[in-house]
């Protein structure tokens, strides 16, 4: 990210002007317009970088998604243009295609809040009204739209094309046959014509001429879902769903994940696996459309089959009204129940489908799927207790389910944390199964008890010692355990019983990142993507290994690229995390504001953005954020804990300690809060009450690392320096890799007295956990606070013959100020290393010229000195040392003035005192 920083400064140098116009929305449009979309989207997402509100690039950016067939990102863009202003002429036909293709009818009526068509743009709605409202079965408001743009554009050969639909839905086959005729007659290769001749063709039962109409029109436009659709469907309907398979695939990657793509790959699956006979869908469907109402009445089941034959053909709104009507006649039918649930929660959102298991909630009593699928969906909405309340009710019901046992493990993580989870799922009187040992491994292992995990993942392949799928669940959980060897041993079982078991190569992969093998893992996730090129979980895991692999723009473009397709939240979770690593908070705040997009008023992704505020100083915006947070419903113990941290951080201590009041309240036996909360009342300088909240810690809480390091902070504020170390000490007595209490021991040890103290005591852990690195560079900071330099020298060396710190250019410059004295070449040395690894840093610099002071090398300590100087020319050391210097090269009068200024200026008696001593000398 520096490199790039440091080439795009070159370049504003020497090309002020490219550089300024590099990324515009006039670039962008001459790329669009050559169909280089990958490139104009990339400028694009530059421009609205800087300025979201671009509505001109927003539009152009939707229109290139349009293009790339990425159908829900363009929708998300397109509507956000339209929502912030945009002139609804501008992109009324790309969103009426949009909605068409999603069957979205509601949304299309709404468009014309938005503003006043022009004629030729209201005229292209009014088509996509018609073909919508024959979707669902409203011919007479489509025959009525389309007189409406008849009288706008007569003879028109889409006109002609949407008559002819509809008059196919009315079966007026010689009418729409003479249309269609007409307007292919005008152009041949018209892909609507085809389409509708093969419509035609089929309700005619001419299945071959169908197809024949349907592969001219992919010949002439491959990636048309439109196509795509009703090929598939033929091919199901002349009993060869094997030649359906790649077209539903396609449809597939282009993220159209609707019902009649689901079921239809649903059954071709079963189809083709259990390798059974087909039946003419259409004709059965047809059949069953000829009877009358009222015959369902006395056959439910039919409408019920009815239902299915419609789901499967593409006609999925209809599918839902049979299966609703179906409902009415049996009202207690579980799979219908469960079908609807399933298509709303998939094609609509998540509240549609809860509102319909309330609504049959009491038909769903003895159903465990139905139910565990509303505790899930109230989960989802945010409704943490009340699933709880729910699932307390269930489980009173079917105690020994393990599917409710694993349901409930999750929502009691989600609310208490993994340590009461794991509890409350141990004392279960549901059997072992995969779910509920799975989830019982996982949560071990978010707890830290890596035995119980894998005891619980042993069990789970003891179950099926020869299944791929578990075997892989074993060598994930080895793997998050560390345990590498057994890890690798699993994979090598697995792969030899299954060699392209994909899931398993990619824990491979995964193994191979945490060995710190990252050029084999880029090699096997490259070869896992070529197999499947829109494997979110690859494309993100492939992304993390080129981060780490220094090929940042590649990562940034891979994720981005995916992002745009489809959204998946990891992936925001890994840009999110690059972006602030290397403090790219711009982005950060851009990414954020997209995924609250797809994730509205997600609390985790509010949290982020809140922090990202922070960053920038838009601390009024970050209060705004703030104030929706705590206005969201069912707040857990743990968001009111983030809050008060975050008002702390404000400068608003009281709020602060409120909100951390309400998430003790909420959690009254997680120590974890009564430790935050007494740290909180320190930090405040609330002594009596903290000390009142500190001896009221009892039992296993009372006696933690945690509670003798508040303590200690406690003694610290009160002065009384001898409890405090007494205090830290007993901490790390009960955890020795307790940092914390380690810093709070070293910053204590600034002390003089508390000098050999801290040394002794970190000296005894040294000597018997060497391996502890981090400790060993506190000890040499240590030694460096205290002016021990041989001591300093000795830790500094030990690290960096471990390896340790190798990449961190302070341990270079501490080290080259540790050795200044000493060894001044070797100083210096060490001070170029930390310079190369940081440059343009002035404490960086200032040790480089001391160096070279010391050597006496004035001509070359100058610039470098000058370069500090630039960096930090308030700094009182670095300007004497600058005069120094310049005496030592006699050149006095350069020297005078900056003596000069400094004793006038400087607030350091120290260096005043210096610099008065030395310009006495001139």
């Amino acid at each position: 990210m520096f490199v790039r920083f440091i080439l795009a400064l070159l370049l504003v140098f020497s090309c002020q002007l490219f550089a300024d116009n590099q990324y515009n929305y006039e670039n962008a449009l001459k790329l669009y317009q050559q169909k280089q979309f990958d490139s104009a989207g990339i400028h694009l997402r530059n421009v609205l970088k800087d300025n979201p509100d671009n509505l001109a690039a927003q539009i152009l950016l939707g229109k290139i998604l349009l293009e790339q067939q990425h159908f829900a990102q363009a929708l998300n863009v397109l509507e956000g243009a339209l929502t912030d202003g945009a002139d609804v002429n501008l992109l009324s036909d790309e969103l009426s295609y949009i909605y068409l293709l999603f069957q979205d009818e509601s949304r299309l009526m709404q468009l014309e809040k938005y503003g006043v068509f022009s004629t030729l743009k209201r005229f292209n709605w009014l088509l996509v009204s018609a073909n919508l409202y024959q979707e669902n079965g409203k011919y007479t408001e489509a025959a009525t739209a389309l007189d409406n743009a008849e009288q706008l554009f007569a003879d028109n050969a889409s006109l002609l094309n949407a008559k002819a639909g509809l008059a196919i839905r009315l079966r007026q086959f010689g009418k729409a046959n003479n249309l269609l005729q007409q307007t292919l007659a005008q152009d041949p290769q018209n892909i609507e014509t085809l389409l509708l001749l093969g419509n035609l063709a089929k309700q005619q039962q001419q299945p071959e001429a169908a197809l024949d109409y349907y592969q001219r029109a992919l010949a002439l436009q491959s990636d048309n879902p439109f196509v795509l659709r009703a090929l598939s469907a033929a091919w199901f309907a002349v009993g060869q769903p094997d030649k359906a398979r790649p077209l539903l695939l396609k449809l597939q990657d282009m993220g159209l994940n609707d019902a009649y793509l689901r079921f239809s790959l649903l059954l071709l699956n079963a189809v083709l696996d259990n390798k059974t006979e087909t039946t003419n869908f259409v004709a059965l469907r047809d059949d069953l459309n000829a009877l009358p109402a009222d015959y369902f009445a006395a056959a439910p089941a039919q409408l019920y089959l009815r239902a299915a034959l419609n789901y499967l053909l593409g006609a999925s709104e209809q599918a839902i009204q049979d299966l609703e009507a179906y409902l009415k006649l049996q009202p207690q039918d579980s799979n219908a129940i469960a079908l609807i649930a399933e298509h709303y929660l998939r094609t609509r959102e998540p509240s549609m489908a809860l509102r319909f298991l309330e609504r049959h909630q009491e038909h769903i009593q003895n159903s465990v799927p139905l139910l565990a699928q509303h505790v899930l969906l109230t989960m989802r909405a945010g409704k943490l207790k009340t699933a709880e309340t729910m699932l307390s009710d269930i489980r009173a019901r079917f105690p020994a389910d393990a599917t409710l046992a694993a349901l409930d493990a999750d929502l009691k993580r989600q609310l208490y944390g993994p340590e009461l989870a794991l509890q409350e799922l141990n004392k279960q009187q549901s059997p072992d199964t995969p779910a509920t040992l799975l989830t019982g491994a996982l949560l071990a292992l978010d707890i830290g008890d890596n035995d119980a995990a894998l005891e619980k993942a042993h069990q789970l392949i003891t179950l099926a010692p020869d299944n791929a799928d578990y075997l892989n669940l074993y060598a994930g959980i080895l793997l998050q355990a560390q345990q590498y060897q057994s890890a690798n041993q699993t994979l090598q079982q697995l792969l030899k019983l299954k060699p392209e078991h994909f899931a398993g190569r990619l824990t491979l992969a995964n193994l191979y990142i945490s060995q710190g093998k990252i050029q084999e893992a880029e090699t096997l996730l490259s070869a896992l993507l070529k197999e499947q090129p829109y494997h979110q979980a690859t494309t993100v895991l492939l992304a993390a290994t080129e981060l780490q692999l220094n090929k940042t723009q590649q990562a940034e473009q891979r994720l981005n690229t995916m992002l745009n397709r489809k959204y998946y939240r990891p992936a925001v979770d890994l840009l999110l995390r690059h972006y602030l690593t290397t403090n790219a908070l711009t982005d950060a705040r851009y990414l954020l504001q997209r995924a609250l997009r797809q994730e509205f008023l997600d609390k985790e992704l509010l949290f982020q953005e809140v922090d990202v505020l922070l960053a920038l100083n838009e601390t009024a915006q970050a209060e705004d954020k703030i104030k929706l947070i705590q206005s969201l419903p069912e707040l857990s113990s743990g968001h009111w804990l983030q809050l008060g941290k975050i008002q702390q951080r404000l400068g608003h201590p009281q709020l602060a300690l409120q909100n951390l009041a309400t998430a003790l309240q909420l959690s009254p036996d997680q120590p974890v809060y009564q430790y935050e909360y007494i740290a909180m009342l320190i930090a405040n300088n609330k002594l009596t009450l903290a000390k009142e909240q500190l001896t009221a810690l009892k039992g296993e809480s009372g006696q933690s690392a945690d509670a003798y390091l508040l303590r200690a902070e406690y003694a610290n504020q009160t002065g009384n320096s001898a409890d405090a170390f007494a205090a830290f000490q007993t901490s790390i007595s009960k955890d020795p890799l307790f940092n914390r209490a380690w810093a709070g021991l070293y910053e204590l040890a600034r002390q003089e007295k508390y000098n050999q103290p801290f040394v002794t005591v970190a000296e005894q852990y040294l000597s018997a956990n060497p391996d502890n690195v981090w400790l060993r560079r506190l000890l040499a900071e240590h030694h460096i606070n205290h002016h021990s330099y041989a001591a300093a020298k000795q830790q500094y060396q030990q690290l960096l013959n471990a390896g340790a710190f190798t990449d961190d250019p302070w341990l270079y410059n501490n080290l080259a100020n540790a050795l200044l004295t000493d060894d001044a070449e070797q100083a210096l040395m060490y001070a170029i290393q930390a310079d190369k690894l940081l440059s343009n840093n002035p404490r960086i610099q200032l040790t480089r010229a001391k160096a070279l002071l010391e050597l006496h090398q004035f001509d070359q300590a100058l610039p470098v000195l000058r370069q500090a100087f630039a960096l930090d020319s308030t700094n009182a050391e670095i300007n004497y040392l600058l005069a120094e210097c310049l005496v030592q090269l006699q050149r006095k009068e350069e020297a005078r003035l900056i003596l000069q200024k400094l004793v006038n200026s400087t607030s350091q008696p120290d260096y005043r005192s210096k610099a008065s001593s030395l310009l006495n000398t001139l």
